[in-house]
């Protein structure tokens, strides 16, 4: 195991035994997914970020902890959590469900421009 891992295993040990201070968003391992932490108005606010616990989103989720601390302090703290959420896909970046037939269709309408005609012949009879 490297020195950077160690630091890393101890660094989590750690956070697991601490409790995090009053109006302070903690950062937290569960089942290796990191998820947020924290309470605003007697309410418990706890969700996942939908990302895996590495270095960089750790780094990551840490940003986004104070980013929440700092709207809490400035009174612009979103309750419905959108704001710290990500961005779901657009209808444009959706994907797009084709039945067999419809994909079939568009493999042979790309095929056509690469090989001979007589090919595309024989794959329809």
């Amino acid at each position: 195991m490297t020195t950077s891992q160690v630091a890393d295993k101890a660094l989590l040990e750690s956070e697991k035994r601490s409790k995090a201070r009053k109006g302070t968003v903690k950062v937290e391992n569960d089942k290796n997914w990191l998820r947020l932490r924290f309470s605003h108005g007697g309410k418990r606010y706890a969700f996942a970020l939908g990302v895996p616990d590495t270095l960089l989103n750790r780094k990551v989720a840490e940003a986004k902890a104070q980013q929440i601390e700092l709207d809490i302090i400035s009174g612009n703290f979103d309750t419905t959590l959108a704001k710290y959420k990500p961005e779901k896909l657009s209808e444009a970046g959706k994907a797009e469900f084709l039945t067999i037939t419809a994909l079939f269709h568009r493999f042979m309408e790309h095929k056509a421009k690469q090989v001979n005609p007589k090919t595309i012949d024989l794959l329809h009879n």
